[in-house]
């Protein structure tokens, strides 16, 4: 399973995933790993409950509602019976909307020694396994979530009409610093103080939600000048052109 509930919290991480055996990069292979069972506990998320695996549900109902004309069979419900524990199985161990997601494999993180191998492989593999991606195809998956407003465009630091995976590592790490903010504080004043201080190699619902303030399509200016100093500060230009030059790293 991608995810382990515990205290009402769905838990994340990529020590295991369908990376181990193939990424030869540890490191990598974590991050990797971390964003892609965060991405099957979201599409987990999504499932509605199977309301097709019990045989005969269909005749189980008419006996049910029709109690005066005959008699239901033991086996009709057991079935119902087998059928509701099934149910009720996928309701506790299914994936909780609370979660949260260890991108970083270190204990503790120290920010200015962060494990760029590791962010660098869960920005990858959050971009679908590409190297890029148009800020057009980005933007538009963002509208189709939020509306008009927002824009990932902020994020093209070089303004090559792309986000490289370098590029979308700051968004990984303004989450990981968003987490550490109260949503209502995001809502009421419209902004966040990020701090490096703040990266702990993990994100929660949280940072995913206070991202958004990093979308508005009237603070680009703003918003850019921010990313770029976070591009800079952790050196992740360099940082993706040593992650892209091993093709290991990168295999589908």
């Amino acid at each position: 399973m991608s995810y382990n509930n515990i205290n009402n919290v769905s838990h994340i991480n990529g020590q295991n995933g369908p990376y181990n055996g193939r990424i030869d990069n540890n490191s990598v292979k974590y991050g990797r790993n971390a964003i892609s069972n965060y991405q099957e506990y979201t599409k987990k998320l999504g499932e509605p409950i199977d309301h097709n695996d019990l045989p005969n549900l269909e005749s189980l109902q008419k006996d049910l509602l029709d109690l005066s004309s005959k008699e239901i069979s033991p086996q009709s419900l057991d079935n119902f019976e087998n059928w509701m524990n099934r149910q009720n199985e996928k309701l506790i161990n299914g994936p909780l909307v609370a979660f949260k997601l260890k991108y970083l494999p270190e204990k503790n993180v120290i920010p200015h020694e962060i494990n760029k191998e590791a962010l660098l492989g869960a920005s990858f593999e959050d971009l679908g396994k590409r190297e890029s991606v148009p800020v057009s195809e980005l933007t538009e998956t963002l509208q189709n979530v939020m509306g008009d407003s927002v824009s990932a465009k902020a994020f093209d630091i070089n303004n090559d009409g792309k986000i490289d995976c370098g590029e979308n590592a700051t968004a990984i790490l303004i989450k990981d610093m968003a987490d550490k903010h109260s949503t209502e504080e995001v809502l009421e004043t419209g902004n966040i103080h990020l701090q490096a201080s703040d990266i702990d190699g993990t994100i929660s619902q949280k940072g995913e939600t206070n991202f958004w303030s990093f979308l508005k399509k009237d603070s680009i200016p703003k918003t850019k000048q921010l990313i770029t100093q976070i591009y800079n500060a952790f050196q992740l230009d360099e940082a993706k052109n040593k992650f892209l030059a091993d093709k290991n790293n990168t295999i589908q």
